[in-house]
């Protein structure tokens, strides 16, 4: 069974006057404008103000794909996330060193690489990634802000009290070019099915409950009806201070088999084969309707020619006219299709 993904993202300012989160998807084996089988999806969600933050979100989105794309297939892909995540937060360091008026800035960061069936991401901060599968809503990363921390406590078992003054938002981890507190990346991936549906965004998500993202998910036919429709809702909750909001929907869907796709360059051949494989079987054979048709065709021709009108037929050529006309046909060389262009 060869999956497909169908991705779709958009993004929405909120009640800010700028956006600082930036997104980026990428097609990773879509040489032949078919395959669609493997993609990276990178969310960044800045912080450090306007300039700063939309500077930090757009240097680790680059970078990471940057250094993503270019390891793909050299290793497994938990190490290149690991590697690209890296290679990201050293160039906000080298940033912030040359552009001193930048110190502060920093982002949140979630990743899913999609390939062979299987999902692997690296996150660091509170943006998330969310499954829906069977009418089921699970997220699937860590949730690094205090809430999360608290609720991965109590979920182990270990009650422990939430200390006065630190708002459950809080962020626990997040890329600033320093050592990351903490950082998300599985080393196996998870298996993927038909019908699945992944959701990718920034935290400005959490103004939706699970019940309403279902809702607006079963509503949605497709990716881009799904994120539209999680946007319309964001903005429908009109909240004061609503955060920058990102999200990318990827449908998993089975493909058509690759035999089906291939034959279509041989339609030529296989039109003309036939055709000619049954003249042959006619012609072995002592009496067909075909062949007594054309033998008695020629024969009146013949006997017209020996008339003075006949004659006249037979001496312009247009008894060829009245010859049958061989069918088969080769159709045109079907056009390749465009190579789609990743979506900025």
């Amino acid at each position: 069974m060869e999956l497909s993904l169908e991705i779709s993202g958009d993004q929405i300012a909120g009640a800010r006057d700028y956006q600082e989160d930036a997104f980026l998807t990428t097609y990773l084996d879509d040489e032949t404008g078919e395959s669609k089988s493997s993609a990276l999806i990178v969310v960044a969600d800045g912080m450090g103000g306007h300039a700063a933050g939309n500077i930090a979100s757009n240097l680790v989105v680059s970078t990471f794909n940057k250094t993503f794309t270019g390891g793909f297939g050299k290793q497994d892909p938990p190490g290149v996330l690991r590697s690209a995540l890296k290679n990201a937060n050293e160039g906000l360091k080298e940033s912030i060193e040359e552009t001193p008026g930048l110190d502060g800035m920093g982002c949140t960061m979630v990743t899913a690489a999609l390939t062979k069936g299987k999902i692997y991401w690296v996150s660091v901060g509170d943006s998330h990634i969310y499954l829906i599968r069977d009418r089921d809503l699970s997220k699937k990363n860590e949730d690094h802000s205090y809430g999360g921390y608290l609720d991965r406590m109590r979920s182990q078992g270990i009650d422990v009290e939430a200390e006065a003054g630190l708002s459950r938002n809080m962020l626990m981890s997040a890329m600033t070019g320093e050592e990351i507190a903490e950082v998300d990346c599985p080393n196996s991936g998870y298996q993927l099915l038909p019908g699945d549906r992944l959701i990718i965004a920034s935290d400005g998500l959490d103004t939706l409950d699970t019940e309403t993202i279902l809702k607006t998910s079963a509503w949605s036919h497709t990716p881009k009806e799904c994120v539209a429709g999680l946007l319309k809702a964001v903005e429908d909750a009109k909240r004061p201070r609503q955060d920058n909001t990102t999200i990318v929907a990827v449908d998993v869907v089975e493909r058509q088999p690759a035999e089906g796709k291939a034959a279509a360059p041989q339609a030529p051949a296989v039109a003309v084969a036939p055709a000619r494989k049954e003249l042959a079987r006619e012609r072995d054979l002592p009496v067909t309707p075909s062949g007594g048709s054309k033998g008695l065709i020629i024969a009146l021709i013949l006997l017209l020619a020996v008339g003075a009108g006949g004659g006249y037929v037979y001496m312009t050529g247009m008894w060829r006219d009245w010859m049958p006309k061989d069918q088969a046909g080769t159709q045109p060389e079907p056009k390749p299709e465009a190579k789609p262009e990743p979506k900025p």
